[in-house]
């Protein structure tokens, strides 16, 4: 019998849909898109005139044997996926699932009809009115956040497909036990969240063409831990071929070994084995887990809820954010001060260990991303920091500066251990009087602000340009709300300088214009300081931006050139001539200027400044932040790691955790 062959349904439409999507100039007002996988339909907003395709799987979700696995190819679905919401975030504290690997894209109507300047003689023809593609990673400590922003204004205003992504988070996306090791390196590395976000890379390489987007013309960027991300995956060979330029805002980029993930992983088990009444303590969970095989213990932990393994870390709200390695008696003994989250933290939490040195998926030998020791593959890049990056961290006053509280107040209640924060409890060791309290204050933000900019951006865009001279590096500077010669017109503007100012991430809104149209609105952490009277600025300030960014998105080659919407030439940083960007304005004038001259010192310079402080207590805090955020140990004579600028755990760290 003659054998027949038959297309389905599904598969006869998005043959169709295939072969009339590049009829013509793409996009078009019809909402249906073929993808590898099946036909999705958006949802045109007219009032932006984009579609927006949401919650499209970009990988199978990672639930049951794909839990702690690298992802999968989406499987492919019948007829035509409704694309009109956002799919599930990823498990974290603030809900979510583990089925939540989905990505959004954002398509403008109009059509890039500008040059390229990049020789390149295998393009098509029809490749200049494709639009660049803005990929995006969000933020939230790498244990939050999810990609259903709202991303219409910035993919009309740059005109530029837009794609963001949900991504593994917490101990979900990072997580490194023994017991889980199948000799599949890719598999065994632990850094699920980081291989999601290079398989949804994947995905835009396969299919982004057919949303009128440019797969030669990839810029990924993120913000904090988005920006970490950023790092690490221009560090990684698995996304080498993936992208093409780089933007990161307010970046962390520093990578932790393989020991201090073992570490944790194990106190986790431990943590959950007593949670479960099969032991009464660490030391009993102990000699029952190296009693069990590594099946028992795998079956054991496949069998928990994400809810569950979250809840045996410290934090439970944000997914499992702890440094607890620093968290210990030889520490925090003989301090002036005890800082509140090392009281709040409770005995045997586990360290949340994410972007692990793996020497497959990140590199062994380096403990931060920055492109050191020939690590790294080196595309052109936008890098920066806000100039007070600290003080989201040590000085975040939205209830004070809610209730209308003047700076002479705040320093009183500083001192004076009153007020409903914990932070002004520790700030009251800071000073006697209002001149002392407030000296010793600015010394110690200015100092771990300094080593923020210098780690965050500054090294890395040095390293950056001494590895590959030839590629375009521009690093900035966000200075808005800083600055205590401008009038911002910011309520309580003299408090807002001098504990906020221009703190991390800041510059998101300005650079994606999130508060376009809202004369006092923004996000919902920032919003408080924007007001009608300083909306002009504000405007001005993010249009100068868009004006740099957009070139360098839409320019395969990454090269900002100078335009007359740009108030001056943003110059390139190199090897032999270091230069940033700074971008400010008051409330209705810009101030947008080149600097040569303010480039941040070194840490071991930074470290001796420090030391040179006469008040314990201001050393004691600058110690604390600077371990906080970047691992460096700089508790002098209270811990076995000499040198302050090994990151590595040292010894206790690599032992079990019971061992003193």
């Amino acid at each position: 019998m003659k054998k027949h062959s038959y297309l389905s349904v599904s598969a006869i439409l998005l043959l169709v849909y295939s072969i009339f999507s590049f009829a013509g100039d793409r996009p078009s007002t019809d909402t249906v898109v073929p993808t590898r996988s099946g036909l999705v339909q958006g949802t045109l907003v007219e009032e932006f005139d984009v579609i927006a395709y949401k919650g499209i799987p970009y990988a199978r979700p990672p639930t049951g044997d794909l839990r702690w696995k690298a992802p999968q190819d989406p499987e492919s679905w019948e007829g035509i996926r409704d694309a009109s919401e956002f799919g599930s975030r990823c498990h974290q504290g603030r809900g979510g699932s583990e089925d939540c690997l989905y990505l959004n894209v954002w398509q403008p109507q109009s059509q890039y009809q500008g040059h390229d300047d990049d020789d390149d003689d295998e393009r098509d023809d029809d490749d200049h009115r494709l639009l660049p593609v803005f990929f995006y990673i969000h933020g939230g400590s790498n244990t939050g956040g999810s990609g259903d922003g709202s991303w219409y204004t910035v993919a009309k205003n740059y005109n530029a497909l837009v794609v963001s992504i949900n991504y593994r988070v917490g101990v979900m996306g990072w997580f490194s036990h023994p017991s889980l090791k199948t000799d599949n390196r890719i598999d065994d590395s632990g850094n699920y969240g980081l291989l999601d976000q290079v398989k949804a890379l994947q995905w835009v390489k396969r299919n982004i063409r057919r949303f009128g987007g440019d797969p030669r013309n990839v810029t990924i960027a993120g913000a904090s831990a988005g920006a970490q991300n950023v790092s690490y995956l221009m560090h990684t060979p698995l996304a080498k071929n993936l992208f093409h330029k780089a933007i990161m805002e307010s970046n962390y980029p520093g990578i932790r070994p393989v020991a201090a993930a073992t570490k944790s992983s194990k106190q986790a088990l431990y943590n959950l084995l007593v949670g479960d009444g099969l032991a009464v303590d660490t030391p009993a969970a102990k000699t029952l887990a190296d009693g069990m095989s590594n099946d028992e213990i795998r079956d054991y932990l496949y069998g928990k809820t994400a809810a569950e393994i979250r809840d045996v870390y410290w934090n439970g709200y944000w997914g499992s954010i702890n440094w607890g390695d620093f968290y210990r008696d030889d520490i925090v003994s003989g301090n002036a001060w005890v800082p509140p989250p090392m009281v709040q933290k409770s005995a045997n939490r586990p360290e949340f260990v994410y972007t692990i040195g793996d020497g497959y998926v990140l590199p062994d030998n380096i403990s931060f991303a920055d492109f050191s020791n020939g690590n790294g593959f080196p595309k052109p890049t936008v890098i920066g920091t806000t100039k007070n990056e600290n003080n989201a961290w040590n000085a975040y006053w939205p209830y004070n500066f809610e209730q209308g509280k003047s700076l002479e107040t705040l320093v009183d209640e500083a001192i004076n251990d009153g007020g409903p924060s914990w932070l002004l409890d520790f700030l009251a060791t800071m000073g006697d009087s209002p001149a002392e309290f407030m000296a010793n204050y600015k010394f110690g933000t200015e100092l771990i602000d300094e080593l923020n900019n210098y780690l965050g951006a500054q090294n890395l865009a040095r390293n950056l340009s001494q590895a590959k001279p030839r590629i375009p590096v521009y690093v900035y500077r966000f200075d808005w709300g800083s600055d205590a010669n401008k009038e911002y017109k910011i309520p309580f503007e003299d408090a807002w300088k001098f504990y906020v100012g221009a703190p991390h991430v800041a510059e998101a809104d300005f650079f994606w214009q999130r508060f376009e149209g809202l004369a006092d609105g923004g996000t919902v952490e920032n919003g408080y300081q924007y007001t009608a009277d300083n909306f002009d600025g504000r405007l001005k300030l993010s249009h100068a931006a868009r004006a740099y960014l957009n070139e360098f998105i839409h320019n395969r080659s990454g090269k900002i050139r100078h335009s007359k919407e740009q108030p001056v030439k943003w110059k390139r940083w190199k090897k032999n001539r270091e230069r940033m960007i700074v971008f400010d304005a008051d409330y209705d004038t810009l101030d947008v200027h080149m600097d040569s001259d303010d480039i941040n010192r070194t840490p071991q310079e930074l470290y001796e400044a420090h030391l040179a402080h006469p008040n314990e207590n201001v050393r004691d805090f600058i110690e604390y932040y600077v371990m906080w955020s970047w691992h460096y140990n700089w508790y002098p004579n209270r811990s076995n790691q000499a040198d302050p600028f090994d990151t590595s755990p040292g010894p206790n760290a690599v032992f079990d955790p019971l061992d003193p």
